[in-house]
């Protein structure tokens, strides 16, 4: 999913947050990231109101450098309404964790890692979305959600069987807004991520 011109010059505002499945950085570089790499991916993987204050703060950086990017040029800050075109365009990557059992590798916090579906995720991307909609970004967003694999269970993940390359996907675009509510029992699987790029 991620967008392989992050490196050119001319690149969206880049942020990661939650468990990191890319690199290296000289090919993924992130602006803003909160990831296992420098955080507990207990607070950025799992805390959904840490993950929802991580998306806030991640919008508050984009819109104060558009309005540095102003200042400089000499136009200050601005009241305009289409100050948002100015904006760099962004890309964010929110990667919840919760979908992962964890006792394997971090045994220590025991039966808090072995929720698998307790709900979490969904409230995680109700917070995401909110703050979305708060920084005024609703109406001009694609919006993917989709995971890397199956279900953490046997013939899932890591099986070719339908349950473990099978995928959810939830596009929302703002220029198709008449299909918003729309289903298809379309067979998803990005197997490796990298299927979906700008254009």
């Amino acid at each position: 999913l991620l967008p392989e011109p992050l490196c050119h010059p001319h690149r969206p505002a880049a942020g990661i947050i939650g468990k990191k499945h890319v690199g290296p950085g000289s090919v993924y570089p992130f602006d803003f990231a909160y990831t296992e790499e420098n955080s507990s991916v207990l607070q950025v993987g799992r805390n959904i109101t840490r993950i929802k204050l991580l998306v806030r703060k991640f919008f508050q950086t984009h819109k104060a450098e558009a309005a540095e990017r102003r200042r400089v040029r000499g136009e200050g800050i601005s009241s305009n309404p289409k100050e948002e075109e100015e904006e760099r365009p962004f890309f964010l990557y929110v990667a919840f964790h919760d979908t992962h059992r964890c006792g394997h590798s971090q045994p220590q916090y025991g039966a808090f890692c072995e929720k698998f579906g307790n709900g979490e995720t969904g409230m995680g991307i109700g917070l995401v979305l909110q703050e979305l909609r708060d920084a005024g970004y609703e109406n001009d967003t694609l919006i993917i959600y989709s995971s890397d694999n199956g279900i953490p269970f046997p013939n899932g993940r890591t099986n070719l069987y339908q349950s473990g390359t099978a995928e959810p996907m939830l596009v929302s675009s703002p220029e198709h807004r008449e299909r918003w509510g729309d289903t298809s029992q379309a067979y998803v699987s990005l197997l490796g991520e990298k299927q979906l790029y700008p254009t």
